[in-house]
């Protein structure tokens, strides 16, 4: 369900008051209105967006009617990793601040394991807290592993995740812990994602025409 056109751009207030899945449309409109192709979940009650139109990227952004907004970001492999600069993403959401977001040209790490300890390590070095979340899949005999990165000093802004990939999911407003503006939220996804396309870690594809059948459906 396309919903780039679905409504125009309003304000935080609007996005909090406008009723079920106002929010999510808020943000879905932000997004589209900075050049981003975004489809809406496929059922009414649903309320997560898939930014199509990113080549080597996987963005998604959830936006519940409760204030929780999760977003889950990644890129495709393992070597292009950049422990430093993926360290720096996840201090700049869990603070505001973004200092220690390093930028550059692409680089790549021949990284095959290791990159969670390397981020999780650095993180708590700089002051955040960082645990260790383990799944045992006791029929298929696997073992999923995610460091969880918080930051005391500001509860509010979330959580991250980290997988064994070079990706990650920030949820902000579960436990009550809301950002106050989704759109701040969104504003913060669209700087991220243009700051990687313009260093080169992945593309931004064509906008498809709603209902064209066209586009970078993942």
């Amino acid at each position: 369900m396309p919903v780039t056109t679905a409504i125009d751009d309003c304000d935080s207030a609007a996005a909090h008051g406008g009723g079920p899945g106002a929010a999510m449309r808020a943000v879905a409109a932000r997004l589209a209105a900075h050049g981003f192709d975004v489809r809406g979940p496929a059922w009414a009650e649903g309320r997560c967006l898939m930014v199509t139109n990113l080549v080597g990227a996987t963005c998604d952004v959830t936006v519940e009617d409760d204030g929780l907004v999760t977003w889950e970001y990644a890129r495709g492999a393992s070597e292009g990793a950049d422990p430093d600069r993926f360290a720096g993403l996840v201090m700049r959401l869990l603070t505001g601040d973004n200092a220690g977001h390093r930028r550059g040209s692409a680089t790549r790490h021949n990284l095959t394991a290791g990159l969670q300890s390397i981020v999780g390590r650095e993180l708590k070095a700089k002051g955040l807290d960082v645990g260790l979340d383990i799944y045992a899949d006791h029929a298929s005999f696997e073992v999923i592993a995610e460091i969880v990165v918080t930051n005391p000093a500001q509860p509010g802004r979330g959580r991250v995740r980290i997988g064994g990939e070079p990706g990650m999911e920030w949820e902000s407003g579960y436990s009550g812990r809301a950002l106050s503006d989704p759109l701040a939220i969104a504003d913060t996804i669209i700087t991220v994602v243009a700051e990687d396309i313009e260093d080169g870690y992945i593309q931004r594809g064509e906008l498809v025409l709603a209902g064209s059948g066209r586009g970078n459906d993942r």
